[in-house]
């Protein structure tokens, strides 16, 4: 008899299904954290690239303004020399300030994967604490059906003790 008790209440909580749930959403968690971690270490490799395209840059500028004149050498430029100089630090100029907005764009895509991180981490804590939830609440679960099958079976033995003290009166 409390064996049907226990079939009906399965059929009105079903574990099966509310495991395999929550294991999904915990898998799902785990791989949208996978993907923010290796989004993060790209975004941080590519910053790492533009630092070492400025520090190329700021070696080539500066190899490009110091003085080209060794000891003993006239100090006069000509004017030709002179206009391609300045056209070349235009030139450098112009790099550096693209080179900046690259770095700046890289940083900040830096910040924006790892609030995604941060994000991804805290589903994944979600999807893992209602994973856990759910098996206390199984357990808590099992533990009362245990609990009501003795109590009927109590109840059903007084029954019959007292069935026959009436039966034993009369």
């Amino acid at each position: 008899r409390p064996r049907c008790r226990a079939g009906m209440r399965e059929a009105r909580y079903p574990l099966a299904a509310a495991r395999v749930q929550r294991d999904q959403a915990r898998q799902k968690a785990e791989d949208a954290l996978r993907t923010a971690r290796a989004s993060l270490r790209d975004a941080e490799l590519a910053v790492e690239a533009v630092r070492g395209a400025c520090r190329a840059h700021d070696a080539r500028r500066a190899r490009a303004l110091s003085p080209s004149g060794g000891p003993g050498e006239g100090t006069r430029a000509s004017a030709e020399e002179l206009a391609r100089c300045g056209v070349y630090a235009a030139r450098l100029q112009i790099e550096s300030g693209r080179l900046a907005q690259q770095l700046a764009a890289a940083q900040a895509r830096v910040m924006e994967q790892a609030r995604a991180v941060r994000l991804a981490e805290m589903a994944w804590q979600q999807a893992y604490a209602e994973r856990e939830a759910l098996e206390r609440h199984h357990a808590r679960f099992r533990e009362s059906e245990r609990k009501a099958a003795e109590r009927a079976y109590e109840l059903e033995v007084e029954e019959r003790i007292q069935h026959k003290h009436v039966l034993a009166r009369s």
